[in-house]
């Protein structure tokens, strides 16, 4: 099995993948040989299913279908909101704890491939709880309501709390130790992130299977940058009255 390749659960009907991050979902419309994980699963299976995406620099749960009936009757959940996606997120410290953030997301006329809150377009709906908060650092908890492109990032920039690393909608592309702590560093040598790529990840997804109607709970641990950065935040600002993150 590719090294892409990483079951969380499967069964006749159906795979769930932890997608690493930087990996692309499906083939890349230009450049055909880029790793993606439904040529990745092609090479082991006879048939494979693209059921929903994950963008290119987030982590996490990735359902494939293994079956045609398995793909229309998932393809109709996901229609219907009968899939709960759960997603972890770096971002700023938003105005208020938890929530909901409802408002339509258009394609930039302006920018091929950017979105942004607009009147003109679809119906978007996440809601989200703060999990833990480092100053004005947060970790969230965020539900996809509806499934448009690049919704949380573009909802947590709608909100004022942008995710901690986001080339796109974010207010930086990396994040770095010297950032919240002083640190020394060798001239010759340049500074590693701890992150650089959008700090979200598809943490958990549950519903009932299509087929044998058995409750199915699929989650992806915390990735070991997301990790990286959240150790470097409690060490900083963690205490006894903001109690440790538990993985």
């Amino acid at each position: 099995m590719s090294r892409y390749v990483n079951i969380l659960y499967e069964d006749d009907h159906i795979l769930a993948l932890n997608k690493a991050a930087g990996v692309l979902s499906i083939p890349d419309r230009f450049e055909h040989k880029k790793p993606n994980l439904k040529n990745e699963l092609l090479k082991s299976y006879d048939e494979i299913f693209v059921v929903h995406r994950l963008d290119l620099e987030t982590s996490g749960v990735i359902l494939f279908a293994k079956t045609a009936e398995a793909h229309v009757l998932i393809s109709e959940m996901l229609l219907y909101h009968k899939i709960d996606k759960t997603y972890w997120a770096l971002a700023q410290k938003p105005p208020y704890a938890e929530g909901e953030i409802n408002a339509p997301i258009a394609e930039s006329l302006k920018t091929k491939g950017l979105y942004k809150v607009h009147t003109r377009g679809k119906d978007a709906l996440t809601t989200f709880e703060t999990l833990k908060t480092w100053e004005n650092y947060a970790l969230l908890s965020l539900q996809l309501i509806t499934g448009r492109t690049h919704q949380i990032r573009v909802h947590l920039r709608h909100l004022g709390a942008r995710l901690l690393t986001d080339a796109k909608y974010g207010k930086a592309p990396a994040f770095y130790l010297s950032q919240i702590k002083k640190i020394n560093i060798h001239r010759e040598k340049e500074e590693r992130p701890l992150i650089s790529r959008s700090s979200l990840h598809a943490h958990r997804i549950s519903f009932e299977h299509p087929i044998s109607k058995e409750d199915v709970v699929v989650e992806a641990p915390m990735p070991k940058d997301m990790r990286a950065v959240i150790n470097q935040l409690e060490k900083r600002f963690g205490n006894e009255q903001n109690q440790p993150f538990r993985f």
